[in-house]
């Protein structure tokens, strides 16, 4: 069903095996870089971190399901081993940019 407004995304929910603050600095570091590109090239649209450390949501626009288990296999916290990953097709409601 298509409903006006409605624009299909995909949810990467991050949870962590351990604290935040108990992963290797360099493996933090690391991540933040690769997201930070990731949005500059408009892989992903946002992406940020559940403030009692215990992971974080990445947004991705409308893409093959394949870009998205790229971005989880490229991420440096999947190297390390201490996260999971949980992905979600969405259907987002918008508010639409006002003029002025």
């Amino acid at each position: 069903m298509d409903i006006e407004g409605v624009r299909r995304m995909w949810v990467i929910d991050v949870h962590h095996k351990m604290h935040i603050s108990e992963f290797p600095e360099k493996v933090v570091e690391d991540h933040i870089n690769y997201l930070t590109k990731l949005r500059e090239d408009r892989t992903i649209m946002a992406n940020g971190r559940y403030v009692d450390g215990s992971g974080g949501l990445i947004l991705l626009p409308d893409c093959p399901e394949s870009v998205v288990q790229k971005v989880i296999a490229d991420d440096p916290f999947n190297h390390f081993g201490q996260s999971e990953y949980v992905v979600r097709e969405w259907e987002g409601l918008l508010r639409k940019r006002e003029d002025g």
